[in-house]
């Protein structure tokens, strides 16, 4: 059996050498793809707060539509239940003044239904 010389170790040296770089590029490649891992996070939670704000923005428009259409079945309402005991009817101009503020009403109400309704268009949150 031959024995190699105790002196000569270029060999293993050069191994050693080759496995430190592979271990160093596998090192290099794990932190880059942390870095990116922590990059996309950030862009996900930019990403859900943009969808966040654009639904937080869509409840206040139709929250804002709601409160046209139902200000407009209030007056409606008031005036289906309440119709004989308005004391304007006693004059005679008393039902067509009554009738042309709740006509006046109910148009600015359904306007503004409506100006909501193209702001969400224009926002791109409804579609056709």
């Amino acid at each position: 059996v031959a024995f190699r010389d105790p002196t000569r170790h270029e060999e293993i040296e050069m191994l050693l050498e080759s496995y430190l770089q592979v271990i160093d590029d596998i090192s290099d490649r794990a932190k880059l793809l942390d870095e990116a891992i922590d990059d996309i996070q950030d862009l996900m939670s930019l990403h859900a707060d943009t969808l966040r704000n654009r639904l937080m923005w869509l409840d206040l428009m139709v929250g804002r539509t709601n409160m046209c259409i139902l200000f407009c079945s209030m007056i409606a309402t008031t005036c289906s239940v309440n119709f004989a005991n308005v004391p304007a009817f006693d004059n005679p101009w008393g039902k067509w003044c009554f009738l042309a503020v709740a006509i006046v009403v109910g148009i600015i109400s359904i306007g503004g239904a409506y100006i909501n309704m193209l702001m969400l268009r224009l926002k791109g949150l409804q579609s056709n």
